[in-house]
């Protein structure tokens, strides 16, 4: 694609370096990642993910960003430069990141939910 001199994977960095990229950056592409994506919700960023394992769900659910087909990286880009002219929607979708990230990390719901599950199982469950 030409970007090689462009793009840098910097793998798996402490905390503190992490906070400090993402304060400089305005947004997420998403291609695939794990608990990095919930560490750019908890830094109020908004995401542009592909529809690939649980990007769907994390972005659309909680409205902090947009979900282009897997591997449409033509998409990605255009969705980028979306947000980059629409100030408003970036704001929106960054307030809406904060907060699937707080959700997210929320041990009280988390305990809760995994009780639930527990539940169903055992209830569906012939002894």
């Amino acid at each position: 694609l030409g970007i090689a001199q462009k793009v840098h994977f910097i793998g798996n960095i402490d905390q503190t370096k992490l906070a400090n990229i993402m304060s400089d950056c305005f947004v997420v592409l998403s291609p695939l990642t794990g608990r990095s994506l919930v560490e750019a919700s908890l830094a109020a960023l908004p995401i542009i993910a592909y529809d690939r394992d649980w990007q769907l769900d994390f972005v659309t659910k909680s409205g902090n960003g947009v979900v282009v087909s897997f591997r449409d990286w033509e998409s990605m880009g255009k969705e980028a430069l979306a947000l980059i002219a629409n100030p408003t929607q970036t704001l929106r979708y960054a307030a809406a990141s904060r907060q699937a990230g707080l959700d997210f990390c929320d041990t009280d719901k988390m305990y809760a939910h995994e009780q639930s599950e527990f539940l169903k199982i055992l209830n569906n469950t012939k002894v």
